[in-house]
């Protein structure tokens, strides 16, 4: 699951960066208790106050997927995203989990 996901790697830093080469780099691995990492680290320091909760609601629909698919494999597969400066310092960690999906598509039913 951790190498088809790093196959989309240079895709996603195209995809992603555009010409402004925003990301310096973005890694995949595997963490513990069946954990999918992201690290999106910035090409340039940033100096901003990341909103976690309203990021996580972007990024649960980028994440559904592959968390759909890894199920098979691992049922409580979990994600997460952390974005750091190019100096390892870190601005936001969400993490999404099964539930967090769930319960955003409830909130969009309701």
């Amino acid at each position: 699951m951790i190498k088809t996901a790093q196959s989309q790697i240079p895709a996603l830093k195209a995809q992603l960066n555009g010409e402004n080469n925003t990301f310096k780099d973005i890694a995949i691995d595997e963490g513990e208790d069946s954990t999918v990492i992201y690290t999106y680290t910035f090409a340039q320091p940033q100096d901003i106050d990341l909103d976690n909760e309203a990021l996580k609601q972007v990024l649960i629909p980028e994440v559904e997927p592959l968390v759909n698919e890894a199920k098979a494999i691992a049922p409580d597969v979990k994600v997460l995203v952390k974005y750091d400066n190019p100096d390892g310092s870190n601005l936001a960690t969400i993490s999404i989990t099964q539930a967090d999906i769930e319960a955003a598509k409830a909130a969009t039913q309701e």
